[in-house]
């Protein structure tokens, strides 16, 4: 299958295999043992890298949707445009920092990516806000949007 890696490259990013390899060297038992718990280990993160990537995707298309209805509605001009946000730390990739504080309408996608979500790469950290651009006090346009959702949800 795709998850079964070459053993020796496999048990060289073992980390601490050397530490770990018997006394008299490795039995075929345990060099499947340990190529075992590496593949399992990779498969699950893997799982969970797709996860999570799916998830922050869900999440910033619900909130542009929002936006959308909260425009829709009124509580938002056309003047609005929603920005990316980067995480400022030693995590920060060149990538993300390339377009830190990129603008976008709020229907379409982002100039640098040519797509709708924030994020830019796989485990992406980058996130949006809105900017009004209506001179109201961006508390109270959240508050007023966040009004209009409840009502949405309970059916008003």
């Amino acid at each position: 299958t795709r998850f079964q890696p070459d053993a020796n490259k496999a048990l060289r990013s073992v980390p601490g295999f050397r530490a770990r390899v018997p006394i008299g060297g490795p039995t075929d038992a345990w060099v499947n043992k340990q190529i075992a718990k590496y593949r399992s280990m990779q498969t699950n993160w893997r799982a969970r890298q797709l996860a999570r990537d799916a998830t922050m995707r869900s999440a910033s298309e619900g909130q542009r949707l929002m936006w959308l209805q909260a425009r829709a509605k009124g509580l938002l001009t056309e003047l609005a445009v929603r920005f990316r946000i980067t995480t400022p730390d030693d995590r920060l990739c060149q990538e993300c920092e390339s377009v830190d504080g990129e603008e976008a309408k709020l229907d379409e996608p982002y100039d640098s990516t040519g797509d709708m979500n924030p994020q830019v790469h796989s485990m992406c950290r980058c996130s949006e806000a809105v900017d009004t651009r209506s001179g109201k006090s961006g508390r109270r346009v959240a508050a007023a949007i966040m009004r209009a959702a409840r009502r949405l949800l309970n059916g008003e």
